[in-house]
């Protein structure tokens, strides 16, 4: 059964951009199989992907690092040069902390590896198109051992003042539904915003969440948490 967040909602429309054809029959496949996606278009190198951004106007584009000739993460600056506002996802074998940091730098939402389960995947694309960030754990895991070390301001993984919001709540024992009536929000986008906080600290309940950013310190103060569930 696949999964869909609202009836109502236009399909999430997804640009896919890798040099190998088999990647992308494989990714097209997996996104096709969620009813909020549509895949809108494919890209083979660098040149296509820029092309069907500006040409497809995808909600959000799932980017492969290396593609062709380019070098580095040449696509991944291209790419937020040609759209500063695109939404993207990298999708990329590259787990080298220093590489995902430089293209997080670079203002990209979403960082999940090849290798991760292909839910994986579509769960990064509705959180980046609902405005969040989602990295993947493998790697959040080791940018949270760097960040203890970094002035919170200049960390690629600090989180927004709404997700300490959200998080400051759920450190008291608060409910989805609880956090929305707080916040003036709703119950779907109070889910969203802890898929973001979980994929940033690469926690996998709210419960490891908390106890990261407190050892953390991550939101600039000690939680004091009531109730963890």
């Amino acid at each position: 059964m696949t999964e869909k967040e609202s009836s109502c909602d236009e399909p999430i429309k997804v640009l896919i951009a890798d040099d190998h054809p088999v990647v992308r029959i494989g990714v097209a496949s997996m996104l096709r199989s969620n009813s909020d996606m549509v895949v809108v278009g494919e890209a083979a190198d660098l040149a296509e992907t820029l092309q069907g951004m500006s040409a497809l106007e995808p909600d959000v584009t799932v980017l492969d690092i290396a593609m062709g000739d380019t070098q580095g993460i040449e696509s991944v600056q291209r790419a937020r040069e040609a759209s500063p506002d695109a939404k993207i996802v990298v999708y990329t074998a590259y787990s080298q902390l220093d590489v995902a940091i430089q293209a997080l730098d670079l203002g990209v939402q979403g960082y999940l590896l090849k290798d991760s389960p292909h839910p994986g995947l579509a769960m990064a694309i509705r959180i980046v198109h609902e405005g969040g960030t989602f990295i993947d754990p493998n790697i959040s895991r080791e940018l949270v051992g760097r960040y203890k070390n970094q002035d919170r301001e200049d960390t690629s993984l600090a989180l927004t003042a709404r997700e300490r919001q959200v998080l400051r709540l759920v450190a008291e024992g608060t409910s989805n539904r609880g956090i929305a009536d707080k916040l003036y929000i709703s119950e779907r986008t109070v889910k969203f915003h802890v898929s973001s906080i979980l994929g940033k600290l690469g926690a996998q309940n709210r419960t490891e969440a908390v106890r990261i950013a407190t050892d953390s310190e991550l939101l600039g103060d000690n939680l004091t948490p009531m109730s963890w569930h």
